[in-house]
């Protein structure tokens, strides 16, 4: 039963590696699917170096107001990166991953206009302050400041949204 389940397990790891290596040096092999984008965000190691990811960034930061005095900013994703390194506690990789994925829905500022975008600003929104904003605060601040480094140069744009709680 244990030599079974060792196979098993070793059969699991090999197909794993495929896949990785797979998605590493040519990710155009494996058709877009739910299950791609799955095992892109929360499987495979990295992230590693690709055009887009070193051309364009983003970073979002939170603050809110307590008493009429907005709080210093934070940055969830940082944070939980941050706390990952320092606790090799996975469970803030797989969240500083998830909020990255649901900060996407800030790529594009004119996407925030769209009716059908409404819903998932809300979640977010409610992600956000029920994750990192305590209770006493009246309002929510979301800052998103995207980066492009092209051409020996960085151009900035922001965008800030203020939420009553």
């Amino acid at each position: 039963m244990k030599q079974r389940r060792a196979t098993i397990i070793l059969s699991l790891l090999a197909l794993h590696i495929v896949i990785a290596v797979t998605f590493i040096f040519d990710p155009s092999l494996l058709p877009p699917s739910r299950l791609e984008r799955f095992y892109r965000v929360y499987l495979l190691p990295g992230p590693f170096f690709t055009e887009s990811r070193i051309v364009d960034s983003q970073s979002l930061y939170l603050s809110w107001k307590v008493k009429d005095k907005w709080q210093p900013p934070i940055n969830p994703t940082r944070e939980n990166s941050n706390l990952y390194r320092a606790r090799v506690n996975p469970a803030h990789l797989y969240r500083s991953r998830l909020e990255h994925t649901l900060y996407q829905i800030w790529q594009e500022p004119h996407a925030l206009l769209e009716k059908e975008r409404v819903k998932e600003i809300e979640q977010l929104r409610q992600y956000l302050s029920e994750t990192y904003v305590p209770k006493e605060a009246d309002s929510l601040r979301i800052v998103v400041i995207k980066s492009r480094a092209q051409n020996f140069g960085i151009k900035k744009d922001s965008i800030q949204v203020i939420f009553p709680r």
